[in-house]
């Protein structure tokens, strides 16, 4: 204002030095660097002003949607999946024009506002000058956190307009909501903020990838897992180089066995042959023999162990034939001294031969009989 007056004031002056005459050059030079240096202060201070009034309406909303997760979180013990379980302590409208991404508040402009739908992790504001993202996510080292953005919206506002970030810590605490201002370092798109764990520090935005040191995709960088990782490696469980944790088979399955189609144990699923393929036994073309087995050495094994199973078998035959004969010998012996001890004592040429036969039959049993008998 003052410019103005003294504008003002200069042009009244020239007019009553010389009515008839017009501006100098020197004056008029004076009038445009005076115009021009007014506009350079007036037009950003315009700028600013409507720059501040939409990026209430962005403030507004993020603020409500932090103290809706709060109330939500102390009734609840959970953040927010999404803006419908929000919508029990706040009622939040967007606006759903066709290309309000791109022309943003000139499609808004005469269109009503309609609810935001449960589901709903992000939308539009009702003017269309910004776009609102919500997350609840897990922070490393930090717990679950509550974030939200607002960033300018349309190709009239996106790289003019000022943003509006906030955050929810129900592990810290802590509450941030940070309007940026209109300087150039200020303006624009903004990423989420996440709440540190000491009072009004922000970090820098969480950074999504794979957060597995041993998958391929491994990002040493990331502090959120979006289950992006994988793992190289043979995913079948019959191969012999399975790898459990494979995410991603990468072709390297081994399978051993018999490749060959004309074999009798030809094996469908193999892919690297073992040498164990065998034919028909009475075909003298079947000459194949399987890889890493000296065959010699095997057969001469297994005469070995058919030898000593059959004189094992034979030994026990040969002892089962004699326990027999000497059952029955024992039998005779015992039959004949009980019956030469009823034998009529008066006669005395029998009596001297029945004590010398007992006698005889007595050594012939101790012989004869097994001790496990006795």
């Amino acid at each position: 204002m003052k410019l103005l007056i003294l504008l003002k004031r200069f042009l009244k002056r020239s007019s009553q030095k010389n009515p008839n005459k017009g501006f100098t050059f020197l004056e008029f030079i004076f009038v445009v660097s005076l115009l021009s240096l007014t506009s350079s202060l007036v037009i950003p201070l315009f700028k600013n002003g409507i720059n501040k009034s939409k990026q209430k309406e962005a403030s507004l909303i993020v603020s409500s949607l932090i103290k809706s997760a709060k109330a939500n979180y102390s009734i609840k013990a959970y953040l927010p999946n999404n803006i419908g379980d929000l919508t029990k302590f706040a009622d939040f409208e967007k606006c759903d024009a066709n290309r309000v991404e791109v022309e943003g508040q000139v499609v808004c402009k005469n269109r009503n506002p309609v609810k935001v739908n449960r589901d709903d992790n992000s939308f539009f504001s009702p003017s269309g000058n910004y776009k609102i993202d919500l997350i609840s996510t897990e922070i490393n080292n930090q717990g679950q956190m509550f974030m939200v953005k607002a960033n300018p919206n349309g190709n009239n506002f996106v790289n003019e307009g000022s943003a509006v970030v906030g955050c929810f810590s129900p592990f810290t605490g802590v509450t941030i909501i940070k309007e940026y201002s209109s300087k150039k370092i200020d303006i624009g798109e903004k990423p989420f903020i996440t709440c540190g764990q000491e009072t009004n520090i922000a970090r820098g935005p969480p950074i999504e990838g794979c957060t597995n040191p041993e998958a391929d995709n491994y990002n040493s960088l990331a502090t959120i897992d979006n289950g992006s990782c994988v793992i190289l490696g043979c995913t079948n469980p019959e191969a012999e180089n399975y790898n459990p944790k494979a995410t991603k088979d990468d072709g390297s399955c081994r399978i051993l066995g018999c490749t060959d189609r004309g074999a009798k144990n030809f094996n469908p699923k193999a892919t690297d042959d073992d040498g164990s393929c065998r034919k028909d036994p009475k075909d003298p073309k079947d000459t194949k023999k399987p890889k890493g087995k000296n065959n010699e050495e095997e057969l001469g094994k297994e005469r070995e162990i058919s030898s000593e199973e059959q004189l094992n078998q034979n030994s026990i035959k040969q002892r089962s034939s004699n326990n027999k004969k000497n059952l029955d010998i024992f039998e005779r012996k015992s039959k004949q001294i009980i019956s030469e001890e009823f034998v009529d004592k008066k006669d005395s040429s029998i009596e001297p031969n029945i004590e010398r036969n007992a006698k005889n039959n007595q050594k012939d049993l101790d012989v004869l009989v097994p001790p496990w008998i006795k």
